[in-house]
């Protein structure tokens, strides 16, 4: 509560007269954050609407809570994005007022509202904002970590090997090895098995 608390007291100080409506995302940070908001909308709803699983809500509450905090921890506040941060903390504290309602009241009044939190319109997912522009490929030589490529999130299975092959971390092992077979875990890893 201690962290939630200071979090949106830092981001209301800044975003009273900020409108959300003229948002623009710069960086892949601000991506991120987002994308983590709304991935947490969907798993909170899902787990307070259909699963009544209120622990996994909280937790994903507090996995929210810390992207937020390593976004404004990692930049200096004049590089903050203003409309992103009054999104996530507007939102996040709707999703936070079924489990602390007092605290949720107060936080909304503080960002200038005048009606209560719990009238308000519980927040829908965005889908584009789930949207990857870039994925992070791990590559395994004969099941060991040897490597991690970032791959455009429309690339082709020829496209993430060759980018593999190319790594220098991944041609060490290479040298003087047969590639037996290569098995890709669509948007999660690349095993390459080799016999010397």
């Amino acid at each position: 509560m201690n962290k939630v608390w200071n979090s949106m007291s830092k981001i209301i100080r800044i975003t009273q007269d900020v409108d959300i409506k003229n948002m623009k995302l710069h960086t892949k940070e601000e991506k991120s954050l987002r994308r983590k908001l709304h991935q947490m909308i969907g798993k909170i709803t899902n787990d307070i609407e259909k699963n009544f699983q209120f622990n996994t809500a909280i937790s994903g509450m507090m996995e929210l809570i810390n992207e937020l905090n390593n976004y404004m921890n990692n930049l200096p506040e004049e590089k903050w994005n203003k409309e992103l941060l009054k999104e996530v903390a507007q939102d996040f504290v709707i999703l936070l007022s079924p489990f602390a309602p007092h605290l949720s009241e107060e936080l909304w009044h503080m960002m200038g509202h005048s009606t209560f939190v719990l009238n308000a319109k519980w927040p829908e997912v965005d889908e584009k904002a789930l949207e990857v522009e870039e994925l992070e490929i791990v590559v395994q030589i004969n099941g060991k970590v040897r490597a991690k490529i970032i791959v455009d999130a429309n690339a082709t299975e020829d496209e993430i090997k060759n980018k593999a092959f190319e790594e220098e971390k991944v041609k060490k092992y290479l040298e003087n090895a047969e590639v037996k077979k290569v098995i890709l875990v669509k948007g999660k890893l690349l095993n390459i098995v080799i016999k010397k």
